[in-house]
């Protein structure tokens, strides 16, 4: 585990009711969904819905990213 990984964990356990991102070992959390980001959201999840599955619960980490990088998409 990276470094940069162990601190977002560190950073993630600390704030549980957040939901943060690592990109490029950095911490980013946004406490405040907009509401053009909500109505983005919404408007993806229901095209894809007929056809996918949609998750919201899924942390996506790529093996190139070298444990620098764990995103939380919303869909």
């Amino acid at each position: 585990m990276s470094e940069e990984m162990r601190r977002f964990e560190e950073t993630d356990t600390a704030f549980p009711d957040l939901r943060g991102e690592m990109i490029d070992g950095e911490i980013y959390i946004d406490a405040v969904v907009t509401s053009a980001h909500g109505q983005m959201v919404l408007a993806i999840a229901s095209q894809l819905m007929p056809r996918w599955c949609v998750m919201t619960e899924v942390d996506t980490v790529y093996g190139g990213w070298h444990g620098r990088s764990l995103l939380r998409p919303d869909v």
